[in-house]
């Protein structure tokens, strides 16, 4: 196909510099071909290379035979692409092919030995049957049923490389400068790509203790993606005392979602349910610690 294109372009150039008066340094052997294709008499051939180039998938369109015997067409389950064929041919018996939803029919059953081909335009999956011998929708493995598959020509892109991939770099001590008495201080297990994050934060309330009354402490856990941690479950602890080995109980407060843009800055979004309260922060590092471990993990070579 490459090749094709590349001689049509070429042999544009060389008609548009003849009419120009301008000389291309070309090979020989292509001059004297594309000397004969300027030729009136080569018209045919440029339409026919113009049309290549507008419908590509010509130089790949393919012919599926099928064989129609005695309650059965072999094969009855293909996978084709757009642009392709299918040649039905009634080797035995008396039948006929018809579409499930009829868009298309070889017309009369017969028991003469018919051809009816059928070229499939766009990607779809459709089924016909046998008018004699069975009825649309019916199991294409037990019945005169069959299946055609239409795919598209269209390569596949690959999904596109994420622009950051969370890593164990990333563990240590986060926060956001414009409320620094708080942060949070995470830990990654990358062989499964887990995530932990304890947020020390604070209550509106406050009386005094050891410590103060309104600190408020939430962990949360769970799996992340690439460079983030969605939507992860919340909890809060309570029932703890003081240098007491007390048994204590944790229960899910809400969600957490942290989305880092390097190794150096995250988004942190939370949802409280009970009361109901949600935002956004920026965090940061607290120092640098293991940022250039995060940075040297997250170059392509070092990434699994």
């Amino acid at each position: 196909m490459l090749i094709v294109i590349l001689l049509l372009r070429i042999f544009i150039i060389y008609e548009s510099s003849s009419r120009l008066n301008v000389k291309y340094m070309i090979p020989s052997k292509l001059g004297n071909i594309l000397r004969k294709l300027n030729n009136k008499r080569s018209t045919k051939m440029k339409k026919i290379l113009l049309i290549i180039l507008i419908f590509p998938s010509l130089l790949w369109a393919e012919r599926h035979e099928v064989s129609i015997t005695n309650n059965k067409f072999t094969p009855n389950n293909l996978e084709i692409k757009v642009g392709d064929s299918v040649r039905w041919t009634n080797n035995q018996g008396f039948h006929d092919v018809r579409a499930d939803n009829n868009s298309f029919t070889s017309g009369p059953p017969s028991s003469a030995q018919f051809v009816f081909e059928r070229t499939f335009d766009s990607v779809e999956e459709i089924f016909y049957y046998c008018t004699v011998h069975s009825a649309p929708g019916r199991n294409i493995n037990a019945f005169m049923n069959g299946r055609i598959n239409v795919t598209s020509n269209d390569p596949i892109e690959p999904p596109a490389e994420p622009e950051f991939i969370i890593n164990q770099g990333i563990s240590g001590a986060w926060f956001f400068p414009e409320t620094s008495g708080s942060g949070l201080l995470l830990d990654i297990r990358p062989s499964d790509q887990f995530i932990f994050v304890a947020w020390f934060t604070y209550n509106e309330e406050s009386f005094e203790k050891i410590g103060v009354a309104e600190n408020r402490w939430f962990t949360a856990s769970g799996n992340y993606e690439n460079g983030i941690a969605n939507e992860i479950p919340m909890f809060q602890t309570s029932g703890g005392i003081f240098d007491n080995p007390k048994e204590v109980s944790s229960i899910q407060v809400g969600t957490m979602t942290l989305d880092f843009s390097d190794c150096n800055t995250a988004i942190v979004t939370y949802n409280f349910t009970d009361p109901v309260l949600s935002g956004e922060f920026p965090i940061q590092r607290v120092i640098p610690g293991t940022q250039q471990l995060c940075e040297d993990l997250s170059t392509p070579t070092n990434i699994e």
